[in-house]
């Protein structure tokens, strides 16, 4: 009857979902060489303009990088694909897990009725007190058996809603993921139609202010692309180094609304859409930014996990880059000290470091690598 933990933990990587886990690495290996290819494109464009390089050679570079972009936006919604059909998948197993429920609460009552029942009637003398003593032992050890068996289905039964709730999270994960990712297909499309306008400009010798747009653009998205590309690394690890312990671990660990907060603070800056006012560009944000207004302000772990990252990263400071069960990483960007190292285990509300006042924390929740809305699963 039990839906078992060990499926439903290995259902992220079940090949009938969507993808394999190669496959699946594949795809989003091809997308960071694609990312990383378009952002040098971009950087050279904007080198090739302070030195005055021919108008001939930029077209050549914008040609160069509007096919990017648009191998960027087919391999991005290839992943969204991807994460419709599971999201499918797992409303077929959502359902068969209630249907498990239902049956094994018909399945109680019937077999209480017929065992308990006729049990009493046929030995009223239990009730009255009056039986021997051989046969009330008898007696008890046969109405024992009977609830001993009612306590192992009910066991059972509990194990399957604690698996429906366990999907229910799943799922709310998922659609996070497939807005995260039309969010960056939205972005792609808007850099798209720039990459033109800029190519446009180019002919008519009035594309200086838009390259200077596309650098603070490049600035914003390099520091991105660089944690997709560490995470990318950290998650393919965890696939084959970590894959059974990553089983015995339950999704439901990780719920909406379930995780403490990273630091005491105000929410200075939200995830999603957002219009750049340096590049004018319309942008997908894809953590938040959390403002403190106390010095020497801990910040501290949202869930169990390993330390794959302790450093600088370009545009984001000391950055501290936790690993979890099943997939799920976080990041902590700002800081002003770290305590934690590569591979230190910490604990939920474990503190990693420290932030100075007026400095916002950048902190971000990434599912497979998809950066999903922090705020919809913190308390």
């Amino acid at each position: 009857m039990k839906l078992s933990f060990l499926l439903l933990a290995t259902l992220i990587f079940n090949p009938a979902v969507a993808q394999t886990p190669e496959s699946r690495a594949n795809l989003n290996a091809k997308l960071d060489q694609v990312r990383t290819q378009r952002l040098a494109v971009e950087q050279a464009l904007i080198d090739a303009e302070k030195s005055k390089k021919s108008t001939e050679q930029q077209l050549k570079r914008l040609k160069t990088l509007q096919k990017l972009q648009t191998q960027e936006k087919a391999l991005t919604e290839q992943r969204l694909e991807t994460l419709e059909k599971y999201l499918k998948e797992l409303h077929v197993r959502r359902e068969d897990v209630q249907h498990r429920i239902d049956t094994a609460k018909v399945e109680l009552r019937l077999r209480f009725s017929k065992l308990v029942h006729p049990l009493l009637a046929q030995n009223e003398a239990l009730l009255r007190g009056d039986e021997g003593e051989g046969e009330k032992r008898l007696k008890e050890k046969v109405i024992s058996s009977v609830a001993l068996s009612q306590l192992k289905d009910l066991e059972g039964m509990y194990a399957d809603l604690q698996d429906a709730e366990d999907i229910e999270s799943r799922i709310e994960q998922e659609k996070q993921q497939i807005n995260s990712l039309m969010q960056d297909i939205s972005e792609q499309e808007s850099l798209i139609k720039f990459h033109q306008q800029i190519r446009q400009d180019l002919t008519q010798d009035k594309h200086a202010e838009h390259l200077q747009q596309l650098e603070e653009y490049r600035k914003l998205k390099v520091s991105e692309v660089e944690i997709e590309k560490m995470v990318s690394g950290f998650q393919n690890r965890q696939i084959h180094e970590h894959e059974e312990d990553r089983k015995k671990i339950p999704f439901m660990s990780f719920r909406p609304k379930s995780l403490p907060w990273p630091m005491r603070g105000k929410v200075a800056d939200t995830y999603g859409q957002h219009k750049d006012p340096a590049s004018g560009l319309n942008i997908f944000k894809k953590g938040i930014e959390i403002l403190t207004m106390s010095d020497n302000a801990p910040v501290t772990a949202v869930l169990n996990g390993k330390v794959q990252y302790s450093g600088e990263i370009a545009g984001k400071g000391k950055v501290i880059i936790l690993e979890h069960p099943h997939s799920i990483y976080t990041i902590y960007g700002g800081l002003k000290e770290a305590y934690k190292a590569v591979g230190d285990e910490v604990k939920a509300q474990e503190s990693l470091g420290k932030m100075e006042s007026e400095q916002p924390l950048y902190f971000e929740i990434r599912a497979r690598n998809v950066a999903i809305d922090p705020v919809k699963w913190l308390q």
